[in-house]
């Protein structure tokens, strides 16, 4: 598998085109099963494309997400066979607009054109948020309620905030990270499309990227320094039209909002969460802090300054040896050494 091939799988917003890409979207399914499969493989693969590591440092499991939940596009839980069927037939529903254009001499007609009318976009939740639930869910305090409830909230704010139809959201809980991937429509049911055919805004969503959101996080929270979020904050400045934020960028803030909700609420009500939630924060910024030690740009930067370390003080051993070559001489100047003859007096003659 060539290193590029690799760097598009799990990709966080991509087109849902086929039954395949469908199947994918179910957790609990066997062709999801295979991707999480390949991906491992992916990652060792281009191992050394992988600069950092923001996961957290437990394996997560979440019992009471029973390997995953599918949700319809009014928040309501459905089933595989259900949430498969809906899929395919808005992919073939949605794969094509109808626009109106002007003819030479005023006349006004209709024309279809083609579209991916069907897509995808994964936010995952705060890497100490998903922790502090997994270990939760250890000592059997589900957050099965808690988490669909986000899920929910979070797809009323993408509406809200992009003007897309959301067609079904999917809660993946066991890959390493928490995450929920919202399925929305670009063209509606009356076969417009739901962004403009030209101008600013015609390719649909403004994203940030995980990368940048993951760095942010990370220096907003104080675990990594300001010096490592100049390059995302430049990005994302990029990213930004009229004061508006890309859309990932602001879902994943709200998401972030209402997960620590959740859990100062669940905090509250058990001393024994209150505990476990504190310290999955304090061990995911241990952790953080570990791998950023190893990360191959930190080590290069760590590399320089020792060389540089190095170099000063060779320089500052030339400088001594010169100055001390210098008093040396000054000091033979000042005090010549005279040689002294052989003693001619002879031993002392007694009487």
């Amino acid at each position: 598998m060539s290193s590029r091939r690799a760097r598009q799988r799990g990709r966080t917003h991509a087109v849902v085109g086929t039954e395949r890409a469908v199947a994918h979207l179910d957790s609990t399914s066997e062709t999801h099963a295979r991707d999480r499969e390949l991906a491992k493989r992916a990652e060792k693969t281009v191992a050394g494309v992988i600069i950092a590591d923001d996961s957290p440092p437990d394996t997560l499991k979440f019992p009471s997400l029973e390997g995953g939940v599918l949700l319809g596009g009014d928040g309501r839980e459905i089933g595989s066979e259900e949430h498969e069927a809906l899929l395919n037939r808005l992919r073939l529903e949605r794969a094509s607009y109808v626009v109106t254009q002007s003819r030479s001499d005023g006349r006004e007609y209709k024309r279809r054109r083609k579209t991916n009318g069907l897509r995808q976009l994964a936010i995952s939740f705060r890497p100490e948020h998903a922790l502090a639930f997994a270990r939760l869910e250890r000592v059997g305090l589900g957050v099965r309620r808690e988490v669909i409830d986000e899920a929910r909230r979070l797809g009323a704010e993408f509406e809200r905030l992009s003007g897309y139809r959301l067609e079904a959201t999917e809660i993946h809980p066991e890959e390493g990270s928490l995450h929920l991937h919202l399925v929305y429509a670009t063209v509606g049911p009356d076969q417009k499309l739901l962004h403009p055919v030209g101008g600013a805004g015609r390719k649909g969503l403004r994203l940030a990227g995980p990368s940048v959101i993951g760095t942010l996080r990370l220096v907003d929270a104080g675990i990594w320094p300001e010096n490592d979020g100049r390059l995302a904050q430049k990005w994302l400045a990029d990213r930004r039209r009229g004061g508006v934020e890309p859309v990932d960028f602001s879902l994943s803030q709200y998401l972030d909002g209402l997960a620590e909700k959740a859990l100062l609420a669940l905090g509250s009500c058990e001393p024994v969460a209150k505990a476990i939630i504190e310290e999955a924060r304090t061990d995911y910024e241990r952790a953080a802090k570990v791998k950023r030690e190893s990360r191959p740009d930190v080590l290069e930067m760590r590399v320089g300054e020792l060389e540089g370390r190095n170099l000063q003080l060779v320089a500052e051993v030339e400088q001594l040896r010169s100055e001390l070559a210098r008093a040396n001489e000054t000091r033979g100047q000042r005090f010549p050494v005279r040689l002294r003859g052989p003693d001619r007096s002879g031993p002392a003659m007694g009487l």
